[in-house]
């Protein structure tokens, strides 16, 4: 599994075990946000099928592009992540005003086995890629995207989190500024985990 040969690794909580796949796996999960949006979001507790959190819950249905795992909130027993880095990918034509309001609107923390936010950050700095890029159409406005997702201009953590076996987590979008007027309809943003995924067996 590893390039010397080693198939067993120690987690951070002691446990020994032996590595069934290990991989560059992100995985992400989505919202529907608008402009009357107010109430926090959580993400990474729900599965295909289910509908989007946000202020359309109801209208759309979550597929693979909006979630790819099926882990509601905890992390199988056979399964166990570092993430390296997070992001946000806004899917979203608008005004620069308008996606610049979104970002600095949205705070972003992480939680791990308990109530202690371990990561937090407000949208802007929490980039999809190299910042905000756009470019001019015929009505004189802007369409914008969160930046390119390229391997050097995404946010990478000084200190990796863990997510263990069996451990509850959750990422939480809120408006501490309170619900935001934005000048286009509905959009969706996702957040992306990336980092080392480890399937394994006891």
């Amino acid at each position: 599994m590893f390039a010397d040969g080693r198939q067993e690794v120690k987690l951070p909580d002691g446990q020994v075990v032996k590595l069934s796949d290990l991989g560059d796996y992100p995985i992400w999960s989505a919202a529907a946000l608008g402009s009357a949006q107010s109430a926090d979001v959580t993400l990474f507790n729900y599965s295909e099928g289910a509908t989007l959190p946000g202020v359309n819950n109801g209208t759309v249905r979550a597929d693979k592009r909006h979630i790819n795992v099926n882990y509601e909130g905890k992390m199988p027993d056979s399964d166990s992540m570092y993430i390296a880095s997070v992001a946000l990918e806004l899917d979203y034509d608008a005004p620069f005003t308008a996606i610049g309001q979104v970002l600095d609107s949205l705070y972003l923390s992480i939680k791990i086995a308990g109530d202690k936010e371990l990561f937090q950050a407000i949208g802007r700095h929490v980039p999809q890629g190299t910042g905000l890029g756009g470019f001019s159409n015929v009505n004189a406005q802007f369409s914008y995207s969160n930046g390119a997702p390229i391997l050097n201009n995404i946010r990478p953590l000084a200190l990796p989190l863990f997510v263990g076996p069996n451990k509850t987590f959750r990422s939480t979008l809120e408006m501490p500024g309170g619900a935001f007027t934005t000048a286009s309809a509905d959009f969706i943003v996702r957040e992306v985990w990336r980092g080392t995924r480890m399937r394994y067996t006891q």
